[in-house]
């Protein structure tokens, strides 16, 4: 009888393992089974984690999967640096964190450099402004 009721608590207060071991239960607010401090798309189910560009931020919440080039942090607008004649063509997007909000940094205004022309990008779960690098 005891046991049982040991069990029992331990259920209702911070869940118990196949094992009977005590496991520590997180916040997963897409319930993907990640927990949401770690999970590369919080607010969109993705169990997988899949990230095709290598970005860290989940394809489930990635409005242009090409790989990124480069990340500008801090800003809203691309920065005319990072467009270097390699890139002439292609794109940047960028989030303010507010209106324009990416659910893999919300609150953060960037911009994430994409070694991919504007066509390949049309919209998706976190649409941001798209800026195209001119020859210049």
């Amino acid at each position: 009888m005891f046991r049982s009721a040991l069990v029992a608590i331990c259920m209702l207060t911070i869940g118990c393992g196949q094992t009977g071991e005590a496991t520590v239960a997180c916040p997963d607010d897409d319930a993907d089974g990640i927990c949401g401090d770690v999970d590369n798309c919080p607010d969109i189910d993705n169990p997988a984690q899949e990230d095709g560009d290598g970005d860290g931020l989940g394809d489930a919440c990635d409005d242009c999967i090409g790989q990124d080039v480069a990340v500008t942090w801090d800003s809203d607008t691309p920065d005319p640096a990072q467009c270097t004649e390699d890139l002439v063509g292609k794109i940047s997007v960028c989030w303010d964190g507010y209106i324009l909000v990416n659910n893999g940094y919300p609150g953060t205004a960037w911009c994430a450099y994409k070694d991919v022309t504007e066509a390949s990008c049309n919209g998706g779960p976190n649409p941001g402004d798209v800026y195209v690098c001119q020859a210049g």
